[in-house]
């Protein structure tokens, strides 16, 4: 062996594994081979983790052993890319991974995008996931198998972030103190969860405009209609209608701003929907004619 087995020491590493030799002394008849294993966070709310991460690789000339992944850097955060390297018997061509983490530490659940494993002989091998490994999310577990393929795949449907500003309108009684919720469509007819539009300083007053960040999956192209719902609280009153003027949202992902312009009052009146559909639109434009003041 001849190196050191401490964290502290040489690679760091505190396993290792060995070839045989005839004698003692002697120069080993096998060669180990280094491998490097690239493992990519998905990019989700919460996808990173700070447990400890466990892989085997599987070929068909044997297997690793579980390797603990670690070094220096800070592992396995949102939407990041950290590479490993360690030593051992060729295995042949790579046919499956096992790939876990211990649960540990605080924030465990951990969103897989991908683990790439390259050979010092030139071998290359994805290993797409797009899962959680978490004991509160999918279906509960924290350890995968997964199969080897030639070719690199997209795992899973980002999470992008959506800008979204509120015109309330200029008209007498047009805000509301009741949560405004939205819900987004995409072109094939995908739909955001429906989210509660607020922050430290909206208020949906009269003649006020609100900006929201809202997270969601990539909703494949351009919204092409929204739904607002009002949402009565404890604090507020029944039939507590709200003047909308327009919704402008804008994706990050795309770079495309489109226009829902609305003019119209939600939830006024005994008998009136809480809810309101919106067409999306390339423009903006007046959607009504504001109040004026004459003396």
């Amino acid at each position: 062996c001849g190196q050191w087995l401490a964290k502290s020491e040489g690679d760091g590493a505190i396993e290792r594994e060995l070839a045989p030799s005839k004698e003692d002394g002697g120069v080993t008849s096998v060669s180990l081979l280094t491998y490097t294993v690239i493992v990519k966070t998905g990019d989700k709310k919460g996808a990173g983790t700070d447990a400890n991460v466990f892989i085997t690789l599987y070929g068909t000339e044997g297997d690793s052993g579980e390797r603990h992944l670690e070094n220096s850097d800070d592992n396995f955060e949102r939407n990041q890319t950290d590479t490993f390297g360690f030593q051992c018997l060729d295995l042949g061509e790579l046919k499956k991974i096992t790939i876990r983490h211990d649960n540990s530490g605080f924030g465990a659940a951990w969103f897989l995008d991908k683990v790439i494993v390259q050979s010092g002989l030139g071998g290359q091998w994805y290993f797409p996931c797009g899962r959680w490994l978490a004991t509160d999310e999918d279906d509960n577990q924290i350890h995968r198998e997964l199969t080897a393929s030639t070719k690199d795949v997209e795992t899973y449907i980002p999470t992008v972030t959506y800008k979204v500003t509120v015109a309330t309108g200029d008209l007498p009684g047009a805000g509301t103190m009741a949560s405004v919720l939205l819900t987004m469509v995409g072109p094939q007819g995908k739909t955001s969860p429906e989210t509660r539009l607020e922050g430290p300083n909206s208020s949906f007053a009269r003649g006020k405009t609100d900006v929201f960040a809202v997270q969601s999956d990539y909703l494949g192209g351009p919204i092409t209609k929204i739904r607002l719902r009002l949402e009565n609280g404890p604090w507020t009153f029944m039939g507590d209608a709200w003047f909308v003027d327009k919704v402008v949202i804008y994706c990050e992902k795309d770079a495309t701003t489109k226009y829902f312009l609305a003019g119209a009052w939600i939830g006024e009146g005994k008998e009136a929907s809480l809810t309101r559909e919106i067409p999306a639109s390339d423009k903006d434009g007046q959607t009504y004619l504001p109040m004026e003041t004459y003396s």
